[in-house]
Order: C-alpha cells, then sequence, then structure tokens
C-alpha cells in the first residue's frame, strides 16, 4: 500500500471485514465469502480496496463504516454492487 493512507486504516478495515464475515457465517462456508491480502492495486490514493469477483468491481474500503452490513449483503451476498462504493470495474480478460 502506498504512502496515501496509513497502514493502520488498511489494518482496521481488514480486521472488521474479517469479522463481520465470521459474524455472518460466510468466512468458512462452502460457497462462501473467500479473502486475502494484496499489497497494491495501484489506487492507492483511494486508500484499502476490496476486488468483489467474479465481476472484479474495485470496492473503496477506506473506512470500517463503508464494510457496512448493506455492502457485506447487498453485495457480497446478494451479488448487487452498492454503486456509491464502486471505484472502478476491471474487465475480464477474454
Amino acid at each position: 500500500m502506498g504512502s496515501a493512507h496509513p497502514p493502520e486504516q488498511a489494518q482496521e478495515s481488514w480486521m472488521f471485514l474479517k469479522r463481520r464475515l465470521k459474524e455472518l457465517g460466510l468466512a468458512d462456508a462452502e460457497q462462501g465469502v473467500m479473502r486475502t491480502k494484496a499489497d497494491c492495486f495501484r489506487v492507492c490514493m483511494e486508500g484499502p480496496i476490496v476486488v468483489v469477483y467474479p465481476r472484479r468491481d474495485l470496492v473503496s474500503a477506506r473506512y470500517p463504516r463503508r464494510i457496512s452490513r448493506r455492502s457485506i449483503q447487498q453485495h457480497l451476498i446478494g451479488g448487487r454492487p452498492v454503486e456509491e462504493l464502486v471505484l472502478a470495474r476491471a474487465p475480464l480478460p477474454g
């Protein structure tokens, strides 16, 4: 992650996401949500980013409150992005 945001911010968002997925029973479930950390998506000015597959939506996670219940329920479970949090959509190779 670049110097555009403090590393503590990314860690706080990561821990929040990890905790919420576990609380909702999505972390270890079959067909659940998988998560992993990556160093940089070259959009560091936006802070921590969540990439949601299969569409490859780049979603702002600058603040834990942005990884809200709505985001998890609507986007991760329901497949409908919270548009105001989507920074970009990476094209699928084809």
